[in-house]
């Protein structure tokens, strides 16, 4: 390895330990300061607490999480009234792995193929946008979970789903990997979108994007 490697490796190296510390930062500590109010470790640290070993022990051990399941975390336990105070990071990764357990069972469930396509067609339904009738609704998701999806992570990482919806023999349970698309989808933002698909399959061009 040339210098020039090595100061490029060295270089990476940082910018990756930089993103994940931004990453836990806002979508963590940010998060829960705004439900919580700011840690006592960091206004009001004690005399044997370190805001930056802190902070850096967090980012150690949330740093290779999904932002949309570090945000699920920490309003989940909100949500559910688990601390009455700024959380430990004991309890972010303890939620972490109950809201893992969660979303598995939930998507392991046997769900009509229609399910989350009804969920939002009665969210629209109540808050009076255009009506579309529940085939629309059918193509707009299912380009959202496929095409969408798959231009936005590309083919490698779509292609970890499926194995990741796989049983202990190999066989894709189709339930649970549509579980983990419409789970990746929602994190990545690709419903804000659902309105102008829901307008093309209307109008008969969604099948030619």
């Amino acid at each position: 390895m040339t210098i020039i490697d090595y100061l490029i490796d060295e270089e990476k190296a940082e910018k990756a330990a930089k993103e994940r510390e931004i990453k836990v930062s806002e979508n963590v500590i940010d998060v829960l300061s705004e439900l919580y109010g700011k840690p006592q470790w960091l206004i009001n640290p004690k005399d044997h607490q370190d805001s930056v070993v802190i902070v850096n022990k967090w980012v150690s051990e949330l740093g290779d999480y999904a932002v949309e399941d570090l945000k699920m975390a920490c309003n989940n336990l909100f949500r559910y009234k688990k601390c009455v105070t700024f959380p430990t990071l004991s309890h972010v990764l303890s939620m972490l792995s109950s809201t893992a357990k969660m979303l598995e069972k939930q998507a392991a469930k046997n769900c009509k193929f229609t399910c989350i396509e009804r969920d939002f067609f009665s969210r629209d339904v109540a808050l009076g946008k255009p009506f579309y009738v529940i085939y629309h609704y059918n193509r707009a998701v299912s380009y959202i979970l496929r095409s969408l999806l798959l231009q936005e992570i590309g083919g490698y990482e779509f292609s970890l789903l499926e194995d990741a919806a796989k049983d202990k023999f190999g066989n894709v349970d189709s339930a649970v990997l549509r579980g983990l698309r419409y789970r990746k989808a929602l994190g990545l933002g690709l419903f804000d979108y659902l309105d102008d698909l829901l307008r093309k399959s209307k109008n008969g061009g969604l099948d030619n994007d």
